[in-house]
């Protein structure tokens, strides 16, 4: 103990000179995560006299290959030796990233991954709580971080939450008129939100153009005198000229080209005002200006609109429908006269109905009009942000797996910082990440279990938690940080820590030195 002593008493920091000792009763060691005979390297380690060990495999393929009874045999040796085992599960990504970018289906898929691992570890110890060390990201990228600058960022990654796809924003010194001008990975991301949003628009509203650019040609071919006077002597019953019946045709062949360029137009413009209204709802923030009421009151009047759009659209495919019906009982011979008697009739049909039923009735420019008065919703976010709410969810359910099946005795669950560049690797995030998960299980725990919110955040303590890795961490030096910002970062994270990865390095990279 006086070794024990001696070491916290004069060990300082990597560069200290001098020669260290700790004996190997009081420190703890992994097992090489390269080899699946797990059992045999806990053997190993305990013969060295360590009495805490880690376990496990950071590679999947590995970990898959270690028999499935070892994990059993690991906690009959580890009782007899009077030791202790944590495991160490294989570097997946709780929020659902791969190489391609997220996907729910591949957070759901790592979320009955971690499960089977629970499943695994509490065959270790079935009367206690082993602690599995989960990373908190598969490697995805969150910031580059700089000491200096504003808000500390050089580079933030932003996740477009449609499509899954990352994206880097980086800090700039812009030159203005007259002025250099900070430009930060947030304000960027703002940019770049609001003119997603605004080209979507300016799309939509050049196909609006386009299609009063084909309604106003209608107008023209329509009032051309030439064509109302050959019209009018047709239905007077007069005697048409060849030339007369042929530019009759003429006009009728491009009025129906212009009727269906209005449909195609129509059509896409709804498409488009379909998403972008999905967008909106999906990804805009809550909004807490003084504007808020505003924004509120266009989205109800967005939402009354869109019920109404619904009925108007419902309207038109039966109006269809009974058009083909109508159709269908026509004789091959029947003349053009009575199909527009038909069309006609039905169609005086469907605009009683949407005037009874919806009102005026709701083109296309209408909604776009209505749409355009919303605010960008935030369909890029940061990477850090959008990483937690996934692993939260996944976390949390995880965790009720384990209690569901394990009660009291259920491993513990504690996610690692990875590089302090990666997605939740910094205290602050961490320490959210801890909190909302607790939250998120506490609350499954009421739903399912009937427990009181006292006993369910109890539980969610115990089985939810952070392991902080300082060989990680310190990396945080090659950016810029000190020392005594890396220990600041530590008193964050510190009261939700279930476990320590204690190793040394310059700060430039994890190289897993021995401490000192």
């Amino acid at each position: 103990m006086d070794d024990y002593n001696n070491f916290y008493g004069e060990y300082r920091g990597s560069m200290d000179e001098g020669s260290f000792h700790l004996p190997f009763g009081l420190q703890s060691s992994p097992t090489s995560p390269m080899i699946p005979n797990q059992l045999e390297e806990l053997g190993k380690r305990l013969n060295e006299g360590v009495k805490n060990v880690e376990i496990g495999a950071i590679s999947q393929d590995v970990f898959e290959t270690i028999p499935v009874g070892h994990f059993k045999e690991i906690g009959r040796l580890a009782k007899l030796t009077d030791s202790k085992v944590s495991v160490h599960a294989p570097i997946v990504d709780p929020a659902g990233f791969t190489q391609e970018g997220w996907k729910e289906s591949n957070r759901e898929q790592t979320e009955e991954y971690l499960k089977s691992i629970v499943d695994r570890t509490q065959s270790i110890n079935p009367d206690g709580n082993t602690v599995i060390n989960l990373h908190t990201t598969g490697g995805v990228p969150a910031y580059e971080w700089k000491k200096g600058l504003p808000g500390e960022k050089n580079m933030m990654f932003v996740v477009n939450q449609e499509t899954g796809q990352l994206a880097p924003l980086k800090y700039e010194k812009l030159n203005y008129l007259g002025e250099v001008k900070d430009w930060t990975p947030d304000q960027k991301l703002e940019q770049l939100n609001e003119s997603t949003w605004e080209n979507e628009k300016l799309k939509l509203i050049s196909y609006d153009k386009a299609k009063d650019e084909s309604e106003r040609m209608i107008m023209r071919e329509k009032s051309n005198p030439a064509y109302q006077s050959a019209l009018y002597a047709q239905r007077q019953g007069h005697s048409l000229t060849s030339e007369q019946i042929d530019y009759i045709k003429s006009v009728g062949r491009r009025l129906d080209s212009y009727k269906q360029q209005i449909e195609s137009y129509d059509k896409v413009i709804i498409e488009g005002l379909q998403k972008m209204n999905h967008n909106y709802k999906e990804f805009h923030s809550i909004d807490t200006t003084e504007q808020s009421s505003v924004v509120s009151a266009n989205e109800k009047a967005l939402s009354t609109l869109g019920k109404k759009f619904r009925i108007q659209e419902d309207i038109t495919e039966e109006a269809k429908r009974r058009e083909n019906e109508a159709f269908s009982q026509l004789s091959i011979d029947s003349s053009d006269s009575e199909r527009l008697r038909i069309s006609g009739e039905i169609n005086q049909w469907k605009n009683n109905e949407i005037n009874s039923k919806v009102g005026e009735k709701l083109d296309s420019s209408y909604l776009l009009s209505k749409l355009n008065k919303l605010p960008a919703p935030e369909l890029f976010r940061p990477v850090d942000d959008f990483t937690k709410e996934k692993t939260v969810e996944t976390l949390a359910n995880v965790a009720a797996h384990a209690y569901e099946k394990y009660g009291e005795n259920a491993p513990i669950l504690s996610t690692e910082n990875w590089e302090p560049g990666s997605a939740l690797s910094r205290a602050d995030s961490m320490k959210e990440l801890i909190v909302e998960s607790r939250d998120k299980l506490s609350e499954k725990l009421i739903e399912s279990k009937n427990l009181s919110k006292t006993e369910a955040d109890r539980v969610a303590e115990k089985l939810l938690g952070a392991t902080w890795d300082i060989g990680h961490i310190y990396q945080l030096k090659k950016h810029g940080y000190s020392k005594e910002d890396i220990i600041e970062e530590t008193e964050k994270i510190s009261p939700y820590l279930k476990h320590v990865h204690l190793t040394d390095n310059f700060g430039y990279t994890d190289s897993h030195l021995a401490p000192g």
